[in-house]
């Protein structure tokens, strides 16, 4: 499931406006002072910091999912190899249609599903318990038989794992977003009161405007208007 109600922009672009508005707010801190909530630059620093520190966490948690997930395959395509390596010596040992059927010969199985691999072995496992002479008939030892339970044990243990990984990702993503649009919120303060306070000088006016990013997700920056001017008057009066 996505999370909804996301930042806006970018992670990149949430650090460098809200480095910039940091340093916009403080190089006219004396003019926009009054303008601003009390701490509002203070929290914006240290929240600047931390995600300026998550980028590099995310990275290694995003390593250790990956790696989760090879993990994962892995075994995957272990017990793929086992459960029909199982099969076929039960067809060659002409093993009957319905130990066949209830051994998973025929049904679909998909190597890159966790559910699906633990279904096969679940399939042979219980198969054999029932079936244990066909099985024997066909070459099957108990220490074949052992041999997939402890996959199934390992299959079953490595999807816990990543299952588990994958909800601390989403805690950390989560904690980050919430992060982000605080930065966001900050830097649309600061980039209001700049274009109100120094509407009259268009210079400094666009420096706050351009804290957005030009286009794509957040819109397109606007631009002070010159001063002393306004729209043209749709009736041609004035």
């Amino acid at each position: 499931m996505g999370i909804t109600n996301g930042p806006k922009w970018d992670q990149g672009h949430d650090l460098r406006a809200g480095i910039k508005a940091l340093e916009l707010a403080t190089e006219f801190k004396e003019q926009l002072g009054p303008r601003l909530p009390k701490d509002l630059l203070s929290r914006l620093e240290g929240d600047v910091k931390a995600l300026s520190a998550a980028g590099d966490e995310g990275k290694v948690k995003v390593t250790e999912l990956k790696g989760y997930t090879g993990s994962t395959q892995n075994a995957c395509e272990q017990a793929n190899r086992w459960a029909s390596s199982i099969r076929e010596a039960l067809k060659r040992g002409n093993a009957p249609s319905d130990v066949l059927k209830a051994a998973g010969v025929g049904g679909k199985f998909y190597v890159n599903s966790v559910e699906s691999m633990i279904a096969s072995l679940s399939a042979v496992l219980a198969a054999q318990e029932k079936y244990g002479a066909a099985f024997a008939a066909g070459g099957v030892l108990p220490e074949d038989v052992e041999e997939g339970k402890r996959l199934l044990a390992s299959l079953s243990a490595t999807d816990m794992v990543q299952e588990a990984a994958k909800a601390k990702k989403l805690s950390g993503t989560s904690a980050r977003y919430d992060l982000r649009k605080r930065i966001e919120q900050a830097v649309d303060h600061i980039r209001g009161a700049g274009m109100l306070h120094f509407y009259g000088q268009p210079a400094i006016a666009n420096r706050f405007a351009a804290l957005v990013p030009p286009q794509g997700p957040g819109g397109a920056a606007e631009t002070a208007p010159p001063p002393d001017t306004a729209p043209p008057n749709p009736g041609g009066k004035s």
